[in-house]
Order: C-alpha cells, then sequence, then structure tokens
C-alpha cells in the first residue's frame, strides 16, 4: 500500500477506469465497475488492491493459494493461472508499465505548503545539519550529526539514526 504521509489517494478507480488508464484488457468485461482502492505486492493483496504478475517465475516465487477479488495486471499468457486462483485480470504486455500507469491515477506526490517546514514535536539534535526546503514531520527524532539534503521529507513519527545522511 502507498504510505499516505507521502501520497494522497486520488482513487477508488474502476476497473475501466483502470484499463482505459493503461490500455490494459479486462478478463472479465462483467466487473468493469470493480473499484480498486490501492496497490500491494502479490504476497500482501487483498480485495479491492492491484498488484502485477510480469513473468511465470514471479507467480511461481509466490505461490498463493487464493486471490480471490484481487485484480492483478498480467501478461495475457498468464491470466489464465491468476484467473484460476480467483484474480481479476488486466491483461497487458507490459505488466510493470501499466502498473505505474495505475498507481499515478490512484496516488499522487503529497506537496507540502510554504510555511513551517519542521513540526513543533519533531525533536532534532543540535548537531544536525538540515539543508533549506527540508520537510520535518510529527513526532520525528533526528540523531546526531545528521545530514538531510535539500527537497527530503521525513513522515511522521520517523526515527534517524546518528551520522544518517539522507539526499
Amino acid at each position: 500500500m502507498a504510505d499516505l504521509r507521502f501520497y494522497d489517494r486520488l482513487g477508488p478507480l474502476s476497473l475501466n477506469q483502470i484499463a482505459a488508464l493503461t490500455s490494459a484488457a479486462i478478463s472479465d468485461s462483467g466487473r468493469g465497475a470493480t473499484e480498486v482502492l490501492g496497490v500491494s505486492s502479490l504476497e500482501t493483496a487483498q480485495i479491492g488492491t492491484l498488484a502485477y504478475v510480469d513473468s511465470a517465475n514471479m507467480l511461481k516465487q509466490v505461490a498463493p493459494t487464493s486471490l480471490e477479488g484481487v485484480v492483478v495486471i498480467t501478461r495475457p499468457e498468464l491470466s489464465a493461472d491468476l484467473r484460476a486462483l480467483g484474480a481479476i485480470t488486466l491483461d497487458h504486455n507490459s505488466p510493470r508499465a501499466a502498473m505505474s500507469l495505475a498507481i499515478n491515477g490512484l496516488f499522487k506526490l503529497r506537496r507540502f505548503e510554504p510555511g513551517p517546514m519542521i513540526d513543533a514535536s519533531a525533536e532534532i539534535h543540535e548537531t544536525a545539519c538540515l539543508a533549506p526546503g527540508v520537510v520535518i514531520g510529527g513526532d520525528v527524532q533526528i540523531g546526531a550529526d545528521v545530514y538531510l539534503d535539500s527537497g527530503v521529507s521525513i513522515g511522521p513519527g520517523c526515527h534517524i539514526g546518528a551520522g544518517s545522511r539522507i539526499g
């Protein structure tokens, strides 16, 4: 699932909308109104999530017993195997590229508004160095001798260990 500290949810999207975004074919056209709420790996897939399978090896490594209600973008030649496990498939010759397009329809990178960029609850060691434009969320702990480069965003609740360099 996308980390909602850093992404805004745009969805849900129906299978018809995902098919239009990605040029994928829905295996069961009667399921076009089915909604997808998020994304996941095949290992953690649940009803209402979107995953992808790009190769037979990828499917064998996971060996799921059931994918009932999970939407999977896959190559046409793998579609029948996934449907046998209960998945709803979207067939595409380049599943990884199609997944990327679908994700862009479901989520967008969160933009932080200008203004105070460090939450008042953040604990920042006095030797830490933060470049201009760094965004620090609530309840963050930043250790000694940490360097955060310009444009880095640290989400709420993160702990950055001493001597770390990000950016």
